[in-house]
């Protein structure tokens, strides 16, 4: 998240460990297309107050609102049925050795 965000606007508040956890599923993808959507609702807010002349920064709200549209390529119950397949399949293997 750190490399991603490299450059851009991120309040000080943000805090990419607790988005992580969020996020634990995405793949490296998953996560360009999450900051690319929290840029987006930055950019939203923008265009509202640009007039005003404030900073506007990459706050919590606008990665709650780009992980709203962004989904890791497996939903939980998939990745815990994939898991538990691979975890079968190593038993298997180690069983039969002597």
């Amino acid at each position: 998240m750190e490399a991603l965000a490299r450059g851009k606007p991120i309040d000080l508040t943000v805090k990419f460990r607790d988005i992580a956890k969020a996020c634990e599923y995405f793949s490296g993808a998953d996560l360009a297309e999450l900051m690319n959507e929290a840029a987006k609702a930055a950019d939203e807010k923008l265009t509202r107050v640009e007039a005003s002349g404030d900073t506007i920064t990459f706050k919590l709200r606008h990665f709650d609102i780009a992980r709203s549209k962004v989904f890791p390529p497996l939903s939980l119950e998939e990745k815990h049925r994939y898991e538990s397949s691979t975890e079968s399949f190593k038993a298997s293997r180690g069983s039969g050795k002597a």
